[in-house]
This record gives structure tokens, C-alpha cells and sequence, in this order.
């Protein structure tokens, strides 16, 4: 059998060959790693359809008022003539506001009938209306 001893000369060109091989395969550069697949984006909510709340006044009489009594009149009546200090300047106020300063809020009876001659009542109730798409509101003259 051959004797497979390396000569010192030939040892050394073998490191070096190792050490060239090993520093090659340091320098290698690994490829980036794929980006992740993107998540589609949740889809879009329907769309709603656009409500509307809006007032219906009712007429009624000033007597289907909710029960008051006499004091709670006496108690509104100076915010109803500090209303028409502003007011009263107004054509359309002008005159209400004139006799209301004629007016004796003691016990309250006389405030609760110049309202109910002078006054409308209402009750206010609610409606929610649904627009249809792709429509414009109704405006009214």
C-alpha cells in the first residue's frame, strides 16, 4: 500500500486551500427571506342607510298640557319678559310683549291664561325617516 503522508510543503498548500475554501463560504450571503404574504384587507361594511330623526308637531289643545301648577307659571314668567326685552323690538312680538307687561304673575293664574290666549301648544313627537340611496331629501316651499 502507498504511503499517504503529505510532505510538510504540501500540508501547508492544503491549509491554505482549507482556509480559502472556509473564508469563501463565510463571505457567502444568504438570500433575504421572502416577504410575507400580505393580508388582504377585511372587506368594506355595507353601507348604511343614511336616518333621519325629525320633528312632527302636533296641535293640541292648551288644556292637554301636562298638569303644572299655578307657581311653576309665576316661576317662568320673568325669563318670558327678559325674552321680550329682545323681542318686543320685533313687529311680530311687538304687541304680545306689551300686554304681557301688564300682567299680574301673582299666583300664577293670570300667566297660565296669557299664555293659553296668545299661544299654541304642541306636542312634539319623533320620526326616524330612512333616505333611499342614491336620492336626494325632499325639500319643502
Amino acid at each position: 500500500m502507498k504511503d499517504l503522508r503529505l510532505s510538510a510543503n504540501s500540508r501547508g498548500r492544503l491549509a491554505l486551500a482549507c482556509c480559502v475554501v472556509l473564508m469563501a463560504a463565510g463571505c457567502a450571503v444568504r438570500p433575504p427571506p421572502s416577504p410575507p404574504t400580505p393580508v388582504p384587507p377585511p372587506p368594506p361594511p355595507p353601507l348604511a342607510v343614511p336616518v333621519e330623526t325629525r320633528a312632527i308637531y302636533d296641535p293640541i289643545v292648551f288644556e292637554m298640557l301636562p298638569a303644572m301648577r299655578a307657581e311653576d307659571w309665576s316661576a317662568a314668567w320673568p325669563a318670558f319678559l327678559q325674552t321680550c326685552r329682545a323681542l318686543g323690538k320685533r313687529d311680530a312680538w311687538r304687541e304680545v310683549c306689551t300686554q304681557a307687561e301688564r300682567v299680574d304673575p301673582a299666583g300664577g293664574r293670570n300667566v297660565q291664561t296669557f299664555f293659553a290666549s296668545r299661544f299654541d301648544a304642541y306636542r312634539v313627537l319623533t320620526r326616524r325617516v330612512e333616505e333611499p340611496r342614491n336620492s336626494t331629501p325632499a325639500t319643502s316651499a
